[in-house]
């Protein structure tokens, strides 16, 4: 089951409390979406998808050391930093770092890409239903958009 892997990610929930309670100060919300994730679990299987999306999971934390990572649905990943100055330079180091890197699980190399959405979150009545039909709608471009809203 996906639950356990994720057991030390943190989740929609807690997300939208952090956006709706939590927050004092300025910060950036960045969600991705794990390109054709669906075409990994038909072509190889469950388990080899939750295994790349662990290996995703683990790869954004090290990139992301200074933000929360939270695991919104099954292929979408949700970034909130307090420093929203570097939305950018966050969105472009993922970029740059999973067009080079592959992942290798059980003999198979899957390489990743990620559609991207982005927002300055300013505000507490935050709702996370709102980014991710924004996210939805950056899904169907046919090359990976960056919009600042």
């Amino acid at each position: 089951s996906q639950s356990r892997y994720f057991a030390s990610s943190f989740n929609k929930v807690y997300l939208e409390e952090k956006l709706s309670n939590e927050l004092t100060e300025h910060a950036s919300l960045t969600l991705l979406n794990v390109d054709n994730f669906s075409y990994v679990n038909l072509s190889y299987g469950f388990d080899i998808g939750d295994k790349l999306l662990v290996g995703i999971a683990n790869e954004l934390r090290q990139l992301c050391l200074e933000a929360e990572l939270c695991r919104i649905n099954s292929d979408e990943f949700a970034i909130l930093c307090v420093d929203e100055s570097r939305i950018k330079e966050r969105i472009e180091k993922i970029r740059t770092h999973f067009s080079k890197f592959s992942f290798y699980i059980e003999d198979i190399n899957i390489n990743v890409s990620f559609s991207y959405g982005a927002s300055l979150v300013i505000f507490k009545a935050m709702v996370l239903g709102m980014w991710i039909i924004i996210l939805t709608d950056f899904k169907h471009h046919s090359t990976p958009t960056i919009d600042f809203l």
